[in-house]
């Protein structure tokens, strides 16, 4: 992901395929951190707009910030850091600049505004170039991990097609056997993130208006969940990130709130022929479905799509960021938060419970990153200093003042610390404390 919005020096950040590593491009240089113990392990001198990492190998894909010989946005440098001395493999030469670059265990995706280069990871041979795709600015697109390749898994390449007339398509194209798939018309509003769980059976879309996120089924295209993250405020979604196994959605925005959505499949028992076989729930579901389709379109999705069961708030919105989901089975979950501010985070989940995430411990990125983090705590402590003096004054007796009367009036104290950024006001809406909304809930 392309950092911006804050004058810190980093260019470009990203996970590996699973979360295990965090790669830095600085205008300094790349640094590579592991994240589970947090450490940084190796670095050097080359700047990177894009930081594509191969599993936990030393084979990386590293796209420069300049226009000169050694740092051009117009090529892909292939790198493998365990040959000495001369750790580049191979280079490709671009006409455009390169947007985005996906590795996994088969295929080197190469991205560009109108055109899509499919190589061989093994021989980094030219297999294919899917040309011709219009205003994908963004360079947005998704290749599936397969760090855990069963027999469903599925080595797909997802990227949105955008027309005048239409918005919102998504095209599979199976990168094994150079063929095209199916297109799936995900929203009504262009693409703006795109994320495949692990195995490639999974696909979740956002659009620019970024209020309902949709999972699909892949390669067949059949939706399978719908999920909103918000009712009326519309959000740049920065990223979306499945777990390992499937079950968990994390997404990320522009807003100070992350969600993460379980993606359980609610079934509804067949009708039986004794009416007192049916349990409550299958009455309220089915009482819930006949309403629904009563209703207008927009509105009756509202009844039927999930919303978030578990959230982190960030404090600070509005840079790019990137969440991912780790740990999980006998371990325990955690989410993972990187910003362009140079901060990572690492939050506790519960996935049984949910609701607000724990943060356990932030780590600086960059020397900016640190100064931050120290001023975070230093006004933290400032605080419950304040907090300690105002409980002290409220328990201490009110004295008389000379000459009889009443006491005076206690004077609020003013603590300098600022807030930080509320929730998102459409997460916080729950039951009777809804606020009517005027926007249009559609995606």
């Amino acid at each position: 992901m392309k950092a911006s919005g804050v004058d810190n020096g980093i260019l470009s950040f990203s996970f590996n395929q699973d979360a295990s590593l965090l790669g830095l491009g600085t205008k300094e240089g790349t640094r590579w951190y592991r994240t589970d113990p947090f450490e940084k392990y190796r670095e050097n001198t080359d700047d990177a707009a894009v930081l594509a990492m191969h599993y936990n190998t030393d084979l990386v894909a590293q796209v420069g910030a300049a226009e000169t010989a050694t740092s051009s946005q117009r090529a892909v440098r292939m790198l493998n850091y365990g040959l000495t001395p001369n750790k580049e493999i191979t280079k490709k030469h671009f006409e455009k600049a390169v947007l985005d670059v996906k590795l996994n265990a088969d295929r080197v995706v190469v991205v560009l505004e109108e055109s899509i280069h499919i190589y061989s990871l093994a021989e980094m041979k030219l297999l294919h170039t899917i040309e011709g795709i219009p205003g994908n600015i963004d360079g947005v697109c998704s290749l599936p991990g397969l760090k855990r390749r069963t027999a469903e898994s599925a080595n797909l390449l997802a990227y949105p097609f955008e027309k005048k007339e239409v918005h919102g398509n998504v095209h599979l194209f199976d990168v094994i056997n150079l063929r095209a798939g199916v297109v799936i018309e995900a929203h009504s509003s262009r693409i703006r993130c795109l994320a495949f769980n692990d195995g490639g059976t999974m696909l979740a879309t956002a659009s620019a208006k970024g209020t309902v996120i949709r999972v699909f089924r892949t390669p067949s295209g059949e939706k399978l969940f719908e999920l909103r993250r918000g009712l009326a405020t519309n959000a740049t979604i920065f990223s979306m990130a499945f777990d390992m196994t499937s079950s968990l959605l994390c997404v990320s925005s522009n807003h100070p709130t992350i969600h993460i959505f379980k993606l359980e499949t609610a079934v509804v028992p067949p009708p039986a022929e004794d009416a007192s076989a049916w349990s409550a729930s299958a009455l309220f579901s089915a009482a819930i479905e006949t309403a629904s389709s009563m209703l207008p379109t927009p509105v009756s999705d509202m009844w039927t799509q999930t919303r978030s069961f578990a959230q982190i708030s960030l404090p600070d919105a509005g840079n790019p960021n990137l969440c991912a989901i780790c740990g999980g089975g006998p371990d325990p979950v955690h989410v993972l938060v990187a910003t362009s501010e140079g901060i990572l985070y690492k939050y506790a989940l519960d996935r049984e419970e949910g609701g607000e995430c724990e943060r356990m411990i932030r780590y600086p990125l960059c020397s900016s990153a640190t100064d931050l983090i120290k001023l975070s705590a230093s006004e933290a402590a400032e605080a419950a200093q304040v907090e300690a003096a105002t409980e002290a004054a409220a328990v201490a007796p009110e004295r008389e003042p000379r000459g009889g009367g009443a006491a005076a009036p206690r004077v609020a104290t003013d603590r300098s610390v600022a807030p930080a950024p509320p929730r998102d006001e459409e997460d916080d809406a729950s039951g009777d404390d809804q606020r009517e909304r005027s926007s249009s809930p559609t995606d």
